[in-house]
Formats: structure tokens, C-alpha cells, sequence
């Protein structure tokens, strides 16, 4: 599903109360909501949606990497910085939903 479908999807739920220019309006608010709340929290924060699931930003540590070379040598060490990253959890309900379909 790409964020086209998940437009139409939102306005064929709502029955058609809803044109999907302003589906698309919705969605594009929840995601500016989503992103918000990851950006503005700083390391750590964390976005909670009963039923779906958490997103958390966590920061990775710098470390060093050894590349893969095929020429002579062999592969020479990548440093790598450190970077925030944002995970996923999964809710319970979301989980038992995957596994009865």
C-alpha cells in the first residue's frame, strides 16, 4: 500500500463523506503529526498509537565497519557516525491481528 491508496482507503471508509482531496489532507496531517512528535522530542521520544503501535527514535553509535573488497587488500575499515534512527513496535493487538490472517 503507498500513501495513493491509503487516500483512497481513508475516503471509501468514511462512505464518501469524505473527497479523497481531503482524505489526502487528513493523511498528509497525521503523518506532519507523526513526524513532529519524533523531531521535536529529541532522542528518545516516542509516539504511541493504541492498537497500531510505538515509534521511538533511538541514537546508533559510531563504529567502525570493515567493507567488503573484492580487490587485493581486502576490505578496509568505514567509520561510521553516530545517527538517530526511528524503530518500530508493533502493539499486541496489531501482532494477533498478523497472525490470524
Amino acid at each position: 500500500m503507498n500513501k495513493t491508496d491509503l487516500v483512497r482507503f481513508v475516503s471509501e471508509k468514511l462512505e464518501g463523506r469524505v473527497s479523497q482531496r481531503l482524505a489526502g489532507e487528513v493523511v498528509d496531517a497525521v503523518f506532519a503529526g507523526l513526524c513532529d512528535g519524533l523531531t521535536e522530542g529529541g532522542d528518545g521520544a516516542t509516539v504511541r498509537i493504541n492498537g497500531f503501535g510505538t515509534f521511538q527514535v533511538r541514537t546508533q553509535k559510531p563504529r567502525v565497519s570493515y567493507g567488503f573488497n573484492l580487490t587485493k587488500g581486502g576490505g578496509k575499515p568505514v567509520h561510521i557516525e553516530a545517527r538517530k534512527t526511528v524503530h518500530f513496535k508493533a502493539s499486541d493487538l496489531l501482532r494477533s491481528e498478523l497472525r490470524n490472517n
